[in-house]
């Protein structure tokens, strides 16, 4: 489509007067005038909206060349940011969108790495262009790194870790929106007890500080069950009808931090004791001690239901990203890992799965072949679609001098990543 590659080429003009000024005050009247350009709103807000990633840097060589289409490429790009992985073939096809058009490959390279290269940040393009509140959210390191966490740190903060799915609740102008851990939104939340109950436990930091953005764990309280059963709460999460064990009656959403710059970790506990529990919305509870008793703290959480600990260093700031001062405990140590294909089994597996493929954070790949009951083999077998490029947690004893998982086992799927 030739009017598209000009629209992209008249969008690279508009972005390289950007890139042409040293002034931060000139480039903020650049975008001020071009705001209600549609072309550039968006291809603003696919660069620094925290919450959406391609899981690529850059472009690869294109094997073919599509017509180039403005509505193809943000179609891929919003196929690659809820797939939640690239693969070769998505990446190849990305491509061939792209094209070779020069300006076209620049501007889609700049959304890849969020940055379009102008010596700008979010905070100076979200006055004019609609972005979420916040940050990425913050991710704690592996119990294979506790013993560094124990030397760094002497009196630490502990909280029970829960079974349930990470949601960043954002409370602006009396809307609420609720995002995952890979930022996408949550509609299954959007209710009203839930709007009433949340709005209601956080009105006293509204009042004092305006906007509020809550990290937390949202989990299913089953009546005849004893603490949160996560696949059952993403069921609810995942499903278009009324079917199924968890309702919105059953959801609690237990928050633990909040996010605010400049303020430690106690500090932001503090701002979250201005809260008043109800019987939807809580924080949940921590304890002060040191970090050489979290053993004791980790073998009280799992009697009592709970998947372990996260230990927090007090004095730590919410980074929003993977970060040393948040350490997990749990039995096992475990890693969200990525399947890419499904080998077919032997013996009695003959006719099912045999092993997952999986690719690790690395970029490591292996099979796994344990943990898996015979009915989820069949359905990965008859239905490999269904399973390939799902993001499933892997609990592990560490890793191999190839770095590849030692007594690996499949633990569950993780649709909410």
């Amino acid at each position: 489509m030739t009017n598209d590659i000009q629209k992209f080429k008249e969008l690279h003009a508009k972005i390289s007067e950007i890139r042409a000024t040293s002034s931060t005050n000139a480039k903020k009247a650049i975008i001020e005038k071009y705001k209600d350009d549609e072309l550039f709103a968006k291809v603003l807000q696919y660069t620094y909206n925290i919450h959406m990633k391609f899981y690529m840097k850059k472009l690869p060589e294109p094997v073919i060349f599509e017509e180039f289409s403005i509505e193809e490429l943000f179609n891929h790009l919003d196929y690659l940011n809820t797939k939640g992985s690239a693969s070769k073939h998505d990446k190849m096809r990305l491509a061939a969108i792209a094209g070779e058009t020069p300006e076209i490959i620049d501007i889609v390279t700049c959304i890849l790495k969020k940055d379009i290269r102008a010596n700008i940040s979010s905070k100076i393009v979200s006055p004019y262009v609609d972005l979420p509140l916040g940050k990425t959210i913050q991710l704690a390191e592996p119990q294979s790194k506790l013993d560094k966490f124990k030397k760094k740190f002497d009196t630490v903060g502990i909280q029970y870790k829960l079974d349930g799915v990470r949601n960043v609740c954002t409370i602006k102008d009396g809307v609420l929106t609720h995002v995952s851990r890979k930022g996408l939104p949550y509609q299954c939340f959007d209710d009203e007890l839930l709007r009433t109950k949340i709005t209601e436990f956080a009105q006293p930091l509204i009042d004092k500080y305006g906007p509020v953005i809550l990290d937390g764990e949202m989990v299913a309280i089953l009546p005849d069950k004893f603490g949160s059963t996560l696949q059952e709460l993403m069921t609810f999460v995942q499903r278009k009808s009324g079917e199924g064990t968890v309702k919105v009656e059953h959801l609690r959403y237990c928050v633990y931090d909040i996010m605010m710059d400049d303020l430690t970790q106690e500090e932001r506990w503090k701002v979250l004791s201005e809260c008043v529990d109800n019987d939807v919305v809580l924080v949940l509870p921590h304890y002060i001690d040191s970090s050489a008793n979290l053993l004791k703290y980790r073998d009280e959480a799992l009697a009592a239901g709970y998947e372990g600990i996260v230990a927090k260093n007090l004095k730590g700031l919410y980074h929003g990203k993977r970060t040393i001062d948040w350490i997990k405990y749990k039995r096992f140590d475990t890693i969200d890992v990525t399947v890419i294909d499904v080998v077919e089994g032997e013996g009695k597996c003959k006719g099912s799965m045999g092993t997952l493929t999986i690719e690790l954070p690395t970029g490591v790949t292996q099979d796994l072949g344990t943990g898996f009951t015979d009915d989820f083999r069949m359905k990965c077998w008859t239905n490999p679609s269904e399973i390939i490029g799902k993001v499933i947690e892997v609990e592990h004893q560490g890793y191999s001098n190839e770095g590849k998982l030692v007594f690996a086992s499949f633990e569950k799927i993780r649709n909410d990543k």
